[in-house]
């Protein structure tokens, strides 16, 4: 989606910070180290989810709404859903959608707090570049998605064929979902 597009959809708290000037990393993030996560364990590195889930199934790619969601997290505490629905800080969705949405974006991206103050931080991004963090971090938390998009579409691609149907797509999850 293009900056003017995403723009208009955007609400105008979230569309000021997308669209402001760059902002230089804070010098506290820069030189600060981090360690841990905010898994339960917190002396856990980051890494990526290994048990199957289905979160995907109600929170896709997200685009617009991870740019959003980055713009807004500013500090350790969560963002609040009823301050988020209040703000229309997401566009118009229900309380109940609302927070689905940002469960599904905190396992997502709060999985990785560092890269969570980078995104913060990076307020003037291209959509190319938006589009594949989002893309990298949904490959991150979700390793149905990693499967997928690390085997089927490339091996198809090398096949000669860049298209994927959605009963293709069906059968490769019947397949690759063990039964699920």
């Amino acid at each position: 989606m293009s900056q003017v597009a995403a723009s208009k959809t955007a609400p105008t708290k979230a569309r000021k910070a997308v669209t402001s000037k760059p902002a230089a990393i804070k010098p506290a993030i820069r030189n600060q180290r981090f360690s841990g996560s905010t898994a339960p364990n917190s002396s856990a590195r980051p890494r990526e989810e290994d048990r199957l889930h289905t979160r995907v199934l109600k929170c896709t790619l997200e685009i617009s709404n991870s740019r959003i969601f980055w713009a807004e997290s500013v500090s350790e505490q969560p963002i609040e859903a009823e301050k988020a629905f209040e703000g229309g800080w997401f566009g118009h969705r229900s309380l109940n959608r609302l927070r689905e949405l940002l469960t599904n974006l905190r396992a997502r991206y709060g999985a990785f707090p560092v890269a969570l103050q980078v995104l913060h931080c990076w307020q003037h991004m291209g959509g190319d570049t938006q589009k594949l963090i989002c893309h990298w971090h949904l490959q991150l938390s979700d390793p149905l998605y990693r499967r997928f998009s690390g085997s089927l579409l490339p091996d198809r691609l090398l096949q000669g064929q860049p298209t994927v149907s959605k009963q293709q797509v069906v059968t490769w999850l019947g397949e690759a979902g063990g039964g699920r």
